[in-house]
Order: structure tokens, then C-alpha cells, then sequence
């Protein structure tokens, strides 16, 4: 099984050099919890969860890019879970 910590690192990493995003510590922290929390809370897919993680977190970047989101912008993701 692959390393959570090198999967996140990976994840945050393409997420800065494809968005431009500046978030990278609290990319990770984000991430960290997610997959932390997931056995018990199965906030994500258990077959592969880093891969659902990268998921989750790209379709939140497109959007933010989308929307042209910076750091002043509030946006709440309401979703069914």
C-alpha cells in the first residue's frame, strides 16, 4: 500500500502546479484528515481513497477557478453528505 503522507504530498503538489493554488499546508491538513477520518466516517471511497481524495479536491480547485475564487471569496459546499 502506498504511503498516505507521499499519496497527500503528491496530490498537493498537482494541485499547486496546476491551479496555482498558495493553500499547500492547509491542502495537506485537509487531506490528512480526510483519509484519517475515513474508516470511521467513510467520507470517501474505500477501495481507493487517496484517489477519491484527489477527486474531491480537484473538482473543488476547477470550480474555484471557474468562479475566479481568491483569497477574500467565501464559498460553502453543500452537498448531500
Amino acid at each position: 500500500m502506498t504511503d498516505p503522507v507521499e499519496s497527500i504530498q503528491h496530490i498537493v503538489n498537482k494541485a499547486v502546479s496546476e491551479f496555482s493554488c498558495a493553500a499547500e499546508a492547509g491542502l495537506s491538513a485537509y487531506l490528512a484528515e480526510v483519509l484519517a477520518w475515513n474508516p470511521t466516517l467513510g467520507l470517501v471511497s474505500r477501495r481507493d481513497p487517496v484517489a477519491a481524495c484527489e477527486r474531491l479536491l480537484f473538482e473543488s480547485l476547477e470550480l474555484g477557478h471557474a468562479l475566479d475564487v481568491n483569497e477574500r471569496t467565501q464559498i460553502a459546499d453543500v452537498g448531500s453528505g
